[in-house]
């Protein structure tokens, strides 16, 4: 197999019949999107797994759990750790949650209450999350040693000329005095809507942390704002409410800053690295109106 290969339905079988354990007897294995990953029915109950070529993202996905599940935060539970594949790659396998995804969700022709209903259950599950506190030292000069990294790379990827690395640079000067004190907390990182389950109008749970890092908590409202608020006017004031953050404090909205700006510039090197290229653009113009007026979260 080789290392740009994916895992088969047919080889992930032979895979599991293998070994003992919860999955050994699989039923039906039917492949979900995204890359590698299925789900597992067996007697026991609804499986899913995931194989990725190196173990970096699925050792995240376990810390995360284990950090999780000392705090009783609700989440897809890991029951096979990060496992190396019989002859390339590893996988592991967590728990399946049913529901609909906020991406399949006909939120178009949801009422006001409706939409408040999802903007709240997330914000209550995000606050839950955000009570795991780990890491040693200061937001800022972790922060900071990140963003010369993600701009250091993009330099080099031609994602960004001297200019735009400039008016990064003054931005960031001014923004660094406000993450003093700011104190880290697990975050998911890619809360975008297809990692979002809904039973109806209540958030079941979200899924996927393969991203998750031990961040500024606020890091989290990025990919909402971009892609979850977007689903429906009346889920951000709801979330912002229970949530309980004012956007439009100064210190607040350094923070915000601070976090868009950063995934802003991962997200650039990320689709020109994965495509697609019209993703490239868009990062681009989203951090030229970062850097211009602010944050898009009003």
């Amino acid at each position: 197999m080789t290392h740009a290969a994916h895992l088969t339905e047919t080889r992930l079988s032979r895979l599991l019949t293998a070994r003992d354990g919860p999955l050994s007897a699989p039923l039906q294995i039917t492949t979900l999107p995204g890359r590698s990953t299925f789900l597992v029915r067996t007697r026991e109950r609804p499986f899913v797994v995931k194989w990725r070529p190196a173990p970096h993202p699925l050792v995240t996905i376990r810390a995360a759990s284990h950090l999780m599940s000392a705090r009783e935060v609700a989440h897809p539970a890991v029951r096979v750790p990060p496992t190396p594949a019989d002859d390339h790659g590893w996988w592991l396998a967590v728990d399946w949650l049913d529901g609909t995804p906020l991406a399949d969700a006909a939120a178009e022709s949801w009422d006001a209450a409706q939409a408040a209903s999802v903007g709240a259950g997330l914000a209550h599950w995000l606050k839950s999350l955000h009570t795991v506190r780990a890491g040693r030292g200061g937001w800022a000069d972790r922060a900071e040693g990140v963003l010369n990294v993600r701009l250091e790379r993009c330099r080099e990827a031609g994602l960004v000329g001297p200019a735009l690395a400039r008016r990064v640079t003054r931005r960031w000067e001014d923004l660094r005095p406000h993450l003093s004190g700011v104190r880290r907390t697990l975050v998911h990182r890619d809360l975008q809507s297809a990692n979002i389950i809904l039973d109806g109008h209540a958030v079941s749970g979200v899924i996927d942390f393969e991203q998750a890092r031990v961040a500024d908590p606020l890091y989290d409202l990025v990919k909402l704002t971009d892609w979850v608020f977007t689903r429906h006017q009346g889920i951000a004031p709801a979330f912002l409410a229970a949530y309980g953050v004012d956007v439009h404090a100064p210190a607040v909205e350094a923070r915000l800053s601070c976090v868009f700006l950063l995934e802003y510039l991962a997200a650039l090197r990320y689709f020109h690295r994965n495509g697609p290229p019209s993703l490239v653009t868009d990062h681009h113009a989203k951090l030229d109106r970062l850097l211009s007026d602010g944050i898009p979260l009003r």
